[in-house]
């Protein structure tokens, strides 16, 4: 996977349920946001890549987010044999690359 790029962070992320748990959620949440893939909206997460999570966060944290995040329809996992697969629900809705690309042509349009 390449590692540069971008997400979109909304600042709603403030008044979301998630802002409510740990930090250590918020940043298993965003690390969740920038592996998956742009296209698909989904990442591998390998078993034996564990890690690879975040500096400071414990397998058991990383359970429990990610129990937490399917439970508030926020992903949605898959076991596979070496790991899992773990999609982001509307991905495309806040991720789009379209989005960006029709506002930058409204903003040119109007000279700013």
């Amino acid at each position: 996977m390449n590692d540069t790029g971008w997400i979109r962070l909304y600042r709603q992320i403030l008044v979301s349920d998630i802002w409510k748990k740990p930090a250590s959620w918020i940043v298993c949440w965003i690390y969740i946001l920038l592996k998956v893939d742009y296209k698909s909206g989904q990442a591998v997460f390998r078993n034996a890549k564990r890690e690879a999570l975040p500096k400071g966060i414990s397998n058991a944290t990383w359970h429990r987010c990610l129990q937490w995040l399917e439970k508030n329809g926020m992903i949605e996992r898959k076991k596979i044999y070496q790991g899992e697969i773990i999609k982001v629900v509307n991905y495309e809705r806040f991720q789009s690359f379209k989005k960006q690309i029709n506002k930058e042509r409204k903003v040119r349009s109007y000279g700013f």
